[in-house]
């Protein structure tokens, strides 16, 4: 056995000896940043259309406000990752910008929140973890760190097995101490689909207005919803003006505001 060989076994070894939970998946954090340069780590469990389980991180309190309460009020509906796992994204690492559905800066997300977090990259370890619930495991580099460089991210890629296992055993904990079930809420988030723009848009203008929430485009939606793309800027039109918003960035705003509303 090579001598690289052995000490990446014994990392393994340390970090799977640990405590499931909080204590492995820092172990955990501190063997992945030997793999690669990574500033922060953030792990969320994106359960159906509950709002995103945060499950472990690596901010400062003031960062955390940021990083992660302002993204859990509504952010996170536009965010690449969570769109993903609403389509069943297979286990594995992947690059934020590469799964963006429009030029990453240029959409929605990075525009009205993504920018503000001062970052250069960002990768996600999915894990699903039973049907419709995945958890992604983000490494995230600041702005001024360069992007992730290929070595990195093969190594990285080496780390799956590892990380399943650890991100397996911290949701299997978190469940065994009583967060099995989602809180009130979470399932305000469905709630507010449901009743958003109730007795001023019509039922279509509402499938619309859902999608745009989600971060979709007109041309996505048309496809999505078997109609053509004019036909969705007519529904977008009427739906903004009904709404008294100018933007999709404003009708998430107006969504958060309901949503913190209820």
């Amino acid at each position: 056995m090579r001598r690289q060989d052995a000490a990446w076994t014994r990392q393994v070894v340390e970090v799977l000896k640990q405590p499931c939970g909080s204590m492995q998946l820092q172990s955990l954090a501190r063997w992945l940043q030997c793999l690669g340069v990574v500033d922060h780590f953030v792990l969320f469990v994106y359960d159906g259309d509950q709002k995103p389980l945060l499950l472990f991180h690596t901010l400062s309190e003031n960062l955390k406000r940021i990083f992660i309460d302002w993204y859990k009020k509504g952010p996170y509906l536009q965010s690449p990752f969570y769109l993903a796992c609403r389509k069943s994204q297979a286990n594995g690492l992947c690059c934020l910008r590469d799964m963006a559905s429009d030029e990453f800066h240029d959409s929605e997300y990075f525009k009205s929140y993504y920018s503000y977090l001062g970052l250069n990259d960002e990768l996600g370890f999915f894990i699903n973890l039973k049907p419709k619930c995945t958890a992604v495991f983000s490494l995230m580099k600041r702005l001024g760190g360069g992007n992730f460089r290929s070595d990195e991210i093969a190594l990285l890629n080496n780390a799956l097995p590892v990380v399943d296992s650890v991100v397996q055993a911290a949701w299997h904990e978190h469940r065994r101490i009583g967060g099995a079930s989602a809180s009130e809420n979470d399932k305000k988030v469905t709630e507010t689909f449901e009743c958003f723009g109730r007795g001023l848009i019509t039922q279509r203008e509402r499938e619309v207005a859902k999608l745009l929430l989600r971060g979709h485009s007109s041309l996505a939606i048309s496809q999505l919803l078997n109609i053509s793309n004019g036909t969705v800027k007519v529904h977008r039109r009427n739906l903004y003006e009904k709404l008294g918003v100018r933007s999709q960035s404003d009708l998430l705003g107006l969504f958060i505001r309901c949503l913190e509303s209820i």
